[in-house]
């Protein structure tokens, strides 16, 4: 499997060559999400919404609503705040449609304290968790 397009690839319609410019980092702005964040973004918004679901629908199983906020600090400390805010807002709109209003605004909530404290993760600011020594 090649990892670079040859000549024949880059030829436009015209036979002249097409260059690709530089790549812009992950964090630039005005970037669109990759395919990989939507889809860890869609997976653990909808992990979320199962837990509080599940705790508003139950009678005890309240406890489960605070655990939502995990898999969307996952997404926080995997990607950008920008898949984050994504998780949250689709994960909301989905909980309010299966379980009411209380819902979709707990996952609202979650999605809040999981970008907080997934960033200060992906940052080396926890006070909780040690810093990690390897990257992605």
């Amino acid at each position: 499997m090649r990892t670079s397009a040859g000549p024949a690839e880059l030829a436009g319609p015209d036979g002249a060559g097409v260059v690709p410019g530089p790549r812009r980092g992950a964090g630039a702005p005005g970037k669109r999400l990759r395919p990989l964040e939507v889809a860890t973004a869609g997976v653990l918004a909808g992990v979320a919404v199962e837990m509080v679901a599940l705790g508003a629908l139950l009678p005890r199983a309240g406890a489960l609503e605070l655990l939502a906020a995990v898999p969307l600090a996952i997404v926080a400390r995997r990607h950008r705040l920008r898949a984050t805010a994504t998780a949250a807002i689709a994960g909301s709109v989905t909980a309010f449609t299966c379980a009411g209003l209380d819902a979709g605004v707990a996952v609202l909530a979650c999605g809040v304290i999981g970008a907080v404290v997934g960033s200060l993760y992906r940052r080396s600011r926890s006070p909780v968790w040690p810093s990690p020594r390897w990257r992605y």
